[in-house]
């Protein structure tokens, strides 16, 4: 007996003309390596991943959820928008949304949820192929399987907030390029909601299904590592912005030169051998760190000999120069306002206007970490939404009172300068 089915027709020598456009966009190797995920986790083992789909307005990407969930039915469900959010006391966890994470559930997409605020545990284990305790409506808690990988499909600068400084949820975390469609097919909208689509696309993924092979997920091409790398490294703060220096190049990257490196990028001049701490992080815990923010890009050091002598470090890389003076640590993130407004130990107000910042910020780039602190400190509120970040200063400046500035002249500039006239004006 058949207890959930698609409600589509499976034929497998279905094809449509339209089904190549809908990725056809993307390079080739990330294409087909999309279509090969897509049919891996049909199989129903989520496999350690979760994954992000990042593009501009408009590209196409609610077309495809659209057509996924046409095509796989209930296999397919679209979660309520706060179903990962972080919830507290007794019965946190327990919600029946939780039931869209379980069997028959292949797939779990999040469409456009803008700045979603995801609970790290709760990510972890839907994304780590094991069990789910959920109280189904008016019945008592189960424990099922998880079967659904979680998708979140988002416009640039509204992704999800993930805490991708935790080790585990980097090594989950796969985050795809997802550009805007050169020549969008008006009728695409309606094409996918035929049933003759539906037919070739369900062919399609089992087809894709069929040879893949359990519980081993696609290996993503370079670029899909690189761009997720870059994300994670988005969100590791001081070291992030250091592991970036870090690139493949000729030569021979020594452990002393890069604790050197470290400790100058945290602010101490002393002698480096004599250092053994810095931003947080041992001398003997460095390395092992940035391998870490890396997503295993980095291999561990190696003994070589140069000279006679017997030094560890890494053949083939190198550490670009600084490229600018003022240290990370001077930098305040809207992550890190996130991490107060959801800190138990904070007072509520301060707490609270943590929240409002952090989500008046984000995508608005880094302000100084001393503005930051006297935002906390003050019983200010966010400024409107046509405020910017000096890129001069990270200080704020409100679009609506600020003065025309000259090509190339910082708008904290452009402010001080037109207080400065007003002042001499008046003497």
């Amino acid at each position: 007996m058949l207890t959930v089915r698609t409600e589509v027709e499976y034929d497998p020598a279905a094809t449509h003309p339209a089904i190549d456009c809908l990725f056809a966009h993307l390079p080739r190797e990330i294409e087909q390596w999309w279509w090969s995920v897509l049919g891996f986790h049909l199989l129903g083992h989520p496999s350690r991943r979760f994954y992000v789909v990042v593009g501009p307005k408009s590209g196409g990407k609610s077309t495809v959820a659209n057509a996924l969930e046409r095509c796989l039915g209930p296999y397919l469900r679209r979660p309520g928008d706060t179903a990962l959010a972080p919830t507290r006391g007794r019965n946190a966890g327990l919600s029946p949304e939780m039931e869209c994470f379980t069997t028959p559930v292949r797939l779990a997409i999040f469409d456009e949820v803008a700045n979603l605020r995801v609970a790290t545990p709760l990510l972890k284990r839907l994304s780590g192929d094991g069990g789910q305790t959920y109280r189904p409506l008016y019945q008592a808690e189960r424990t099922e399987r998880v079967t659904a990988t979680v998708a979140f499909i988002c416009n640039e600068g509204s992704e999800p907030h993930l805490q991708l400084r935790d080790e585990a949820m980097a090594d989950r975390f796969r985050r795809l390029p997802y550009p805007t469609l050169p020549n969008p097919d008006p009728a695409m909208k309606d094409t996918v909601e035929t049933k003759e689509f539906a037919q070739a696309l369900l062919a399609r993924l089992v087809a894709r299904a069929a040879a893949a092979t359990a519980r081993v997920p696609p290996e993503e091409p370079d670029e899909v590592k690189q761009y997720t790398v870059e994300r994670v490294l988005e969100d590791a703060g001081a070291l992030g912005e250091f592991a970036k220096r870090i690139v493949p190049g000729e030569g021979l990257l020594t452990v002393a030169e890069l604790w050197a490196a470290w400790c100058r990028h945290n602010g101490k001049t002393g002698n480096p051998d004599q250092i053994q701490e810095a931003g947080g992080i041992s001398k003997r815990k460095l390395s092992g760190a940035l391998r870490e923010y890396l997503l295993g890009r980095f291999p561990a050091p190696k003994v070589t000999t140069v000279g006679g002598k017997r030094i560890r470090g890494w053949r083939g890389w190198k550490l670009q120069p600084v490229a600018h003076l003022q240290s990370e640590a001077e930098k305040f993130h809207p992550g890190e306002f996130f991490e107060i407004a959801e800190d138990d130990s904070q007072p509520p107000a301060r707490r609270e206007k943590a929240a409002r910042w952090a989500q008046f910020l984000n995508g608005k780039g880094v302000i100084s970490r001393k503005a930051a602190e006297a935002f906390l400190d003050s019983t200010g509120n966010p400024p409107s939404g046509r405020a910017q970040v000096d890129s001069a200063t990270g200080d704020l400046f409100d679009d609506s009172s600020a003065e025309p500035r000259d090509k190339g002249e910082s708008q904290g500039e452009a402010k001080r300068n037109a207080n400065g006239a007003a002042g001499r004006g008046a003497a």
